[in-house]
């Protein structure tokens, strides 16, 4: 039998790391991960610009997916991504959604 508590402390979650033109740097710094990673996740996924990338997100294998553009989406992917809710915005930015 497996416990839940259990499963959520073990079990990483993927974790938004940019969000439409902002870096979380509160994120950064508890995930122990420096801008220039996600600069270099940016470039390598051919984006030139932070603002051209409208999200970048830590996956659980330590890897980094690169999101272009939500604007015609409903943003599914991004479900089960720790900081994002349901509304499309990260969780500490709601205010500004």
């Amino acid at each position: 039998m497996r416990s839940s508590l259990v499963q959520k402390l073990v079990k990483a979650e993927p974790t938004l790391l940019l969000y439409q033109d902002q870096l979380n740097h509160d994120v950064l710094q508890r995930e122990r991960i420096a801008e220039g990673e996600v600069l270099a996740a940016l470039r390598a996924s051919g984006v030139g610009a932070i603002e051209d990338a409208d999200a970048v997100v830590l996956e659980t294998d330590g890897s980094f997916s690169v999101i272009k553009d939500l604007s015609n989406s409903t943003a599914s992917a991004l479900k089960d991504v720790k900081e994002f809710d349901r509304t499309g915005c990260p969780t500490d930015a709601r205010q500004q959604c």
